[in-house]
C-alpha cells in the first residue's frame, strides 16, 4: 500500500470513530434527554442492558482520541522517515488499530460490575429529560476519562509540533491535527454543558475531513508545467 494510501486509510479509521462517538452519544445522552424514552426508563430497574450503552460510548470517545495520534504518527513518519514511510505505516496501521480498540474496551472494564440506570437531568433540562449514567461510587470515570484525554491530547500537540517544525523547511505538507478537551466537574454546569456538547462534537466530526481535504496535497489538482526551449541555430557561409 502507497504510503499516501496509508495516511488516507487512517484517516478513514479517524473519522469512523468519530461518527461512531457522534451516533452513540445520540443514543445515549441525546435521546434519552428528549423525553421519548423517559417511560421506559422510568420503568426499568438498573441493568447491565444499561452499563452497555454506557460502556459502548465511552468504547467510541476512547477510539476518537486514540485514532487523531495514531493518524498523526502516521503523518510525522511521511515527513522524518520518507524512505522507510511503507514499512513503518504499514506496521502501525495493522499493529496499532486493533491495539486501540483493546485499550479502549480495557480502559471501560471497570464498569463491567456496575449497573445502568436512568437518571433526571439537570437544569435547563425539563422534567422528563433523562440521561443513562452508571454509579461508579466515586470519581474514578472522570479521572480515567480526564488522564486518557489530557495524554491524547498531548501527544497529537506534540507530534503535530514536531511535524510543522519539519515541514518549515522542507515544505511537504501542512494540517493541524489538536483536539481539544474541556472538563467539568459541578453538577450545576453539567446540565448547560450537555446542551452544547452536541454542537460541538457536530463540528469537531464535521471540520476534521473539511481542514484534511483542504489542505491535504492529495486532494489537491496536480499542475502540468511546460518546459519549453529555444534552440537559436547559427548558420555560417564561407566566402570562396
Amino acid at each position: 500500500m502507497l504510503p499516501k494510501y496509508q495516511l488516507f486509510a487512517s484517516f478513514l479509521l479517524v473519522e469512523a470513530a468519530n461518527f461512531a462517538d457522534s451516533f452513540t452519544d445520540i443514543l445515549v445522552f441525546r435521546l434519552p434527554s428528549t423525553g421519548y424514552v423517559t417511560n421506559w426508563c422510568a420503568s426499568s430497574q438498573p441493568n447491565h442492558f444499561l452499563k452497555s450503552l454506557y460502556m459502548i460510548v465511552y468504547v467510541s470517545n476512547y477510539l476518537s482520541r486514540i485514532q487523531p495520534v495514531i493518524f498523526c504518527t502516521i503523518r510525522a513518519i511521511m515527513i522524518y522517515f520518507p524512505k522507510d514511510t511503507t514499512e513503518w505505516n504499514k506496521t502501525i496501521l495493522y499493529m496499532c488499530t486493533p491495539l486501540s480498540l483493546v485499550v479502549s474496551v480495557a480502559l471501560t472494564s471497570y464498569m463491567i460490575p456496575e449497573y445502568g440506570f436512568c437518571s433526571q437531568l439537570a437544569p435547563p433540562f425539563e422534567f422528563g429529560a433523562v440521561g443513562i449514567t452508571i454509579d461508579m461510587h466515586g470519581p474514578t470515570n472522570e479521572v480515567v476519562h480526564a488522564a486518557i484525554s489530557l495524554t491524547c491530547m498531548a501527544a497529537t500537540f506534540i507530534i503535530t509540533f514536531f511535524s510543522i517544525f519539519m515541514v518549515r523547511h522542507i515544505l511537504f505538507m501542512k494540517n493541524i491535527c489538536d483536539p481539544q478537551f474541556v472538563f467539568f466537574s459541578r453538577q450545576a454546569a453539567l446540565g448547560y454543558i450537555l446542551t452544547v456538547r452536541p454542537f460541538a462534537l457536530d463540528f469537531a466530526t464535521v471540520v476534521f475531513p473539511i481542514v484534511f481535504f483542504m489542505t491535504h496535497p492529495i486532494f489537491r489538482p496536480k499542475t502540468t508545467t511546460a518546459v519549453v526551449t529555444s534552440v537559436n541555430r547559427i548558420v555560417t557561409f564561407s566566402e570562396p
